[in-house]
């Protein structure tokens, strides 16, 4: 069943032979709507899965940096062995 309507950017519906001509397109039907808005989403989706890696990866070398700078402080605090007399001549 076709509607004679079509609707407006504003949510308001319009007769078919009123609105503009770049409007004048056929409501899709309800399965073709949602398939073509499950395609618009999954560009989306997939972009948002991407940043969701990236951020993890970067987290995980936070957590390495953090483990490696840990090791350096304790390796500072260790105690050193005395420098060797050294003999100056002349």
């Amino acid at each position: 069943m076709g509607s004679r309507y079509q609707s407006t950017c504003t949510g308001s519906a319009v007769p078919a032979e009123r609105a503009p001509a770049a409007r004048r397109q056929p409501l899709l039907a309800g399965g073709a709507q949602q398939q073509q808005q499950l395609a618009l989403l999954a560009p989306q989706e997939s972009y948002q899965s991407s940043r969701a890696a990236a951020l993890q990866n970067v987290e995980r070398t936070i957590h390495e940096l953090g483990a490696i700078f840990q090791d350096l402080a304790v390796m500072a605090r260790a105690p050193r062995p005395a420098p060797a007399a050294r003999s100056v001549q002349v």
